[in-house]
């Protein structure tokens, strides 16, 4: 779901050559809130990892997905984090909640995709 959000803001800043943000409160002190070529980095960089993912099987995707969730948040800048959280919460309330109980207990939480 991130990596399908972020390829469309992606190319839509991209076409346009300004910035997209959807429901964020922007840091004009964060180069990524106010740049575009920052903004598209920070987004090809939060979801790149992401594209192996999908590859794997079901079974492993979870728990791959789980991992590299925990790990993306730990590796990202404070605006990378406030785009994951917002997109998550937009696609749903519970989206969001799983992001921050995974990423705050770092438990192996079981992660529903459109697939269950």
């Amino acid at each position: 779901m991130l990596t399908e959000r972020s390829l469309i803001e992606i190319r839509r800043m991209g076409e346009a050559g300004e910035l997209y943000v959807e429901d964020e409160e922007l840091d004009p002190h964060e180069p990524a809130d106010v740049d575009v070529l920052a903004r598209m980095h920070l987004l090809a960089d939060i979801t790149h990892g992401f594209a192996n993912v999908l590859r794997m099987s079901p079974l492993r995707r979870r728990r791959a997905a789980r991992h590299a969730l925990r790990w993306r948040w730990a590796a990202t800048s404070e605006p990378g984090r406030r785009w994951m959280t917002s997109r998550l919460a937009l696609r749903s309330p519970g989206h969001a909640a799983t992001l921050k109980a995974l990423v705050e207990s770092g438990a192996d939480l079981h992660v529903r995709d459109s697939t269950d």
